[in-house]
């Protein structure tokens, strides 16, 4: 005759419970921190790959990567700071874009930083 073990979940003193009702609010706080760990790293990966000369240095230090949480919304933001950067971006073809090489480099790194904190909750 086979035999039947019987499993009681006792849902009040489930830890599990506790942690599933938090994970959301889990996540996007440690997602900010990860943008807030990574735009330091992306903001200097674009200032040190910049391919242009630096005349007063200015466009190079003026290259910031900005953490945002907005909403539904974590991120990094890349841009210059400098009025003329939108030029180092689409002129003489693009001769001397920075934004898109860097997010195309540092993008995957950010994502896999991502991928890594959701393994580990």
């Amino acid at each position: 005759m086979p035999s039947f073990a019987q499993v009681v979940w006792d849902s009040s003193k489930d830890e599990f419970l506790r942690k599933l009702r938090n994970g959301p609010a889990l996540v996007r706080k440690a997602s900010v921190a990860t943008a807030n760990r990574m735009a330091p790293e992306v903001a200097n990966y674009a200032k040190v790959n910049a391919p242009w000369t630096d005349r007063t240095g200015n466009a190079r230090n003026g290259l910031m990567a900005q953490p945002y949480d907005e909403g539904d919304n974590v991120g990094i933001v890349v841009y210059h700071s400098v009025s003329y950067g939108i030029w180092l971006e689409v002129r003489w073809a693009g001769k001397y874009a920075i934004i898109g090489p860097t997010i195309e480099v540092m993008g995957p790194r950010v994502m896999s930083q991502y991928h890594n904190l959701l393994d580990r909750l």
